[in-house]
């Protein structure tokens, strides 16, 4: 029999072409078809596996957002014991604390303490009315920042994980406060509280700033004489300044949220507004509180110097 030179009779059910390279067998053409389909997904399939991503992406997002504030909270206080370290380590080498710097400062002066009539060139500033706000008073404490090139470190380690500088205020006799002795002077604590900072013996430096808790069922004084107090603004940054433009950061709840208000006066003085400190208290309106608030006596500051330091023995 004649056979096409591209076929080649292998066996009964089974034909071999050269032309294409490939052997097939004649009773299994289905079989062979079947085997070469292409399988894929609907659309419908496909809309029900974008749906169920999107829940678990979102489901993701609200358990992580807890993660997350609560890293920007440590960090946060870790660099408030930064700055604490640094203050007592500047009061050990002074005898004294360093005036806020001023966060509308810029260049040269930016995150440099201010003193006298803001040269920024006495360590301390010496005593005195406004000695511690050039040509000011203390209602402008709003901008008191913490003095980072005067302490030793960066503009980061007084920023807060928000963006927000941390506020700094310190007892001075720029504060109108009873016995008080100004920090931002080297002379002598004297016993009713009109020295400077420097222990004399048992008579220890007495600061005048006020803190109190921030309980909605009514407020508590827990402090009526810190040296300094450090606030960091929290997540809603209320009240503080704008790390890198100094703009005045909002309060989103309005003038009602009335103990959030007071950490934004710059003062932390019975006789204008103390300041507040507490644990947070997420609840919207009158009743928010998220701040992180740092504070020390003079006693327990004169204590942290040490041995020979501060006026101690």
């Amino acid at each position: 029999m004649l056979v096409n030179p591209a076929f080649k009779l292998i066996g009964k059910n089974e034909i071999q072409v050269r032309r294409r390279g490939f052997t097939m067998a004649a009773g299994n053409t289905r079989k062979g078809s079947e085997e070469h389909k292409t399988s894929g997904f609907t659309l419908i399939e496909i809309a029900i596996v974008l749906v169920v991503i999107g829940l678990l992406l979102s489901g993701g997002l609200v358990a992580l957002a807890p993660v997350v504030r609560n890293a920007q909270v440590t960090t946060t206080e870790n660099k408030l014991d930064k700055i604490e370290d640094a203050l007592v380590l500047y009061a050990i080498q002074n005898n004294c604390l360093p005036c806020p710097a001023d966060s509308s400062d810029a260049g040269a002066q930016a995150g440099i303490h201010q003193t006298g009539a803001g040269a920024n060139s006495a360590t301390c500033a010496g005593g005195g009315s406004n000695a511690c706000f050039p040509g000011a008073t203390p209602a402008n404490g709003v901008r008191n920042i913490v003095p980072w090139i005067t302490l030793g470190l960066s503009q980061a380690d007084v920023t807060d994980e928000w963006g927000t500088y941390i506020s700094y205020h310190v007892s001075s006799q720029d504060f109108t406060g009873t016995n008080c002795d100004d920090f931002s002077n080297t002379a002598v604590a004297s016993s009713s509280g009109t020295g400077g900072f420097t222990r004399t013996g048992t008579t220890f430096p007495i600061g005048c700033l006020d803190v109190s808790d921030a309980d909605p069922g009514g407020v508590s004084a827990i402090t009526t004489a810190a040296a300094y107090v450090l606030i960091s603004h929290g997540p809603d940054t209320s009240g503080g300044r704008a790390a890198q433009s100094d703009a005045a950061r909002t309060n989103p709840r309005g003038a009602g949220n009335t103990v959030q208000e007071q950490n934004d006066d710059g003062t932390c003085d019975s006789s204008g507004t103390v300041c507040h400190q507490d644990d947070a208290i997420d609840v919207d309106g009158n009743n928010y509180f998220d701040d992180i608030v740092r504070w020390k006596t003079g006693p327990v500051l004169v204590y942290d110097c040490g041995e020979a330091a501060c006026g101690s023995p």
